[in-house]
């Protein structure tokens, strides 16, 4: 698993990159950061803490036929890494817990405009777009932590993500959660589950 993520996050930096692609609906390449919570539910009164986390992530978008070519729909390909910090206020005792995501986002534009703006002094312009993308998909998950009693972990998983995506020509604000569909720990009922806000840029 752990080869799966070097080898993708190789493929990210390898891939040609063109600018303002969120632009002009062609594929593009970005990095993202932000703060995140979450936490591997009904582990043994542990509650979630949130740190932050970090993404590369690989757009293939679909120009519309008219409107300045704005990206219609796509998908969107990241590699993740989410930091959590999980604490048991009876015992005082708390673990780390690093998930590392590879998710597979599909995104629709839900509505998105260009505009002109224009400086009096110098009488020049230029075009400004922004745009606003749902987006849902599955992902693949590896969990590293150095919890010893929450009972075995299964380091890996399968789950969902979903959000929304603000873009300002090359910058983009994402809101977004994610959970685990398999038990995370040898309990049944316990899943891998957070949230997060990011802000990112295209390069």
């Amino acid at each position: 698993m752990k080869k799966i993520f070097i080898i993708m996050g190789l493929c990210f930096f390898l891939n040609p990159i063109k600018n303002y692609a969120q632009a002009i609906g062609q594929s593009g390449v970005g990095i993202e950061f932000g703060f995140n919570s979450g936490s591997i539910a009904n582990t043994n009164n542990y509650k979630g803490g949130g740190l932050f986390y970090g993404a590369i992530f690989k757009e293939f978008m679909k120009p519309q036929k008219n409107n300045y070519s704005l990206p219609s729909f796509g998908t969107e390909l990241k590699l993740v890494w989410n930091s959590y910090v999980q604490s048991n206020d009876a015992t005082g005792n708390s673990f780390s817990v690093n998930v590392y995501r590879v998710p597979l986002l599909f995104k629709v534009n839900f509505g998105s405009k260009w505009s002109y703006v224009k400086d009096e002094e110098t009488k020049k312009g230029g075009f400004i777009f922004r745009g606003i993308y749902l987006f849902a998909g599955p992902e693949a998950g590896y969990i590293n932590t150095n919890a010893t009693d929450i009972g075995k972990i299964n380091n890996t998983y399968f789950g969902g993500t979903a959000g929304i995506q603000i873009w300002m020509n090359r910058f983009k604000v994402e809101v977004a959660g994610h959970r685990s569909f398999s038990a995370i720990t040898s309990e049944a009922n316990s899943i891998l589950a957070g949230g997060s806000v990011g802000f990112g840029i295209e390069f």
